[in-house]
């Protein structure tokens, strides 16, 4: 059954990332080193500690683990694009 919890023993590892299609472009254009430097190590290290478990609700939720490998991937994107306008009073991983 699709989207079956069963599934989620597939889940052993980190998500993969997919081999066909353009990779996402999670970088702003008019962002600075600076702003990049500080946000990369923050988010992966909140990338290492939640995707999983994102991964899988996403799972649960679409019933197709490219696709919600997909939808995480997006998500900790948009945040990484966000960073810089994140307010100051966010505890902040890392």
């Amino acid at each position: 059954m699709e989207g079956d919890v069963a599934h989620l023993s597939d889940f052993t590892g980190p998500p993969q990332t997919r081999t066909t299609g353009a990779p996402a472009a999670c970088p702003r254009e008019d962002t600075g080193c600076a702003e990049l430097s500080a946000a990369s190590p923050a988010v992966t290290a909140l990338y290492r500690s939640q995707a999983l478990g994102m991964t899988r609700l996403a799972f649960i939720m679409l019933g197709d683990r490219q696709s919600a490998e997909d939808v995480v991937q997006e998500a900790f994107c948009g945040l990484f694009r966000a960073w810089d306008r994140l307010p100051d009073g966010v505890d902040h991983p890392g």
